[in-house]
């Protein structure tokens, strides 16, 4: 099992983030271990944490603190590789490509990541929609199902998070 931190999430009460997070790299000991190998990928949890020093001393954030309503990420190995790239608008010929990856709405005020190069075994796109409850949740696959990437390198998550803490009341 590995852990991967994306980039922190800031928000107020009330505000809804919906942004593609920069990329991360996975664990150097994840990126040795399969480098020019296949990782199989039976399943993930996801949490949303206070960071402390260590993964012990994360703090996951209350549910009632914080809605997911959806996220979308995708893996990338081999070659593949992201890009940040900023549309010109719903005419840019990029638009139907970012449709098709993930939830169908684009915010074309904000920058995007599109993957460059590789194949269907060194990009992979998932997406969740299942709100708070996929916290701590093992989400897996049928035994003999699994999602194969080829040398892993990095992950990109583009969440969907709605802050319902209101901190002066609660």
């Amino acid at each position: 099992m590995y852990e991967v931190y994306s980039p922190p999430i800031t928000t107020r009460y009330s505000q809804v983030w919906w942004a593609p997070l920069d990329p991360v790299d996975f664990p150097k000991e994840l990126i040795q271990k399969y480098e020019n190998r296949s990782m199989a990928i039976v399943g993930w949890e996801i949490d949303q944490v206070v960071r402390g020093n260590t993964s012990e001393n994360d703090i996951s954030v209350p549910i009632n603190a914080n809605y997911n309503h959806h996220y979308v990420g995708t893996l990338i190995g081999g070659d593949a590789e992201y890009k940040k790239i900023k549309l010109s608008g719903p005419n840019d010929p990029r638009v139907e490509m970012l449709r098709n990856m993930g939830h169908g709405r684009i915010a074309f005020e904000q920058p995007q990541y599109v993957v460059e190069k590789g194949t269907s075994t060194t990009h992979i796109l998932f997406s969740s929609a299942n709100g708070g409850e996929y916290r701590k949740t093992y989400h897996g696959f049928a035994p003999s199902y699994v999602l194969k990437l080829d040398s892993p390198k990095q992950m990109q998550i583009t969440p969907m998070q709605i802050d319902t803490w209101n901190r002066d009341e609660m």
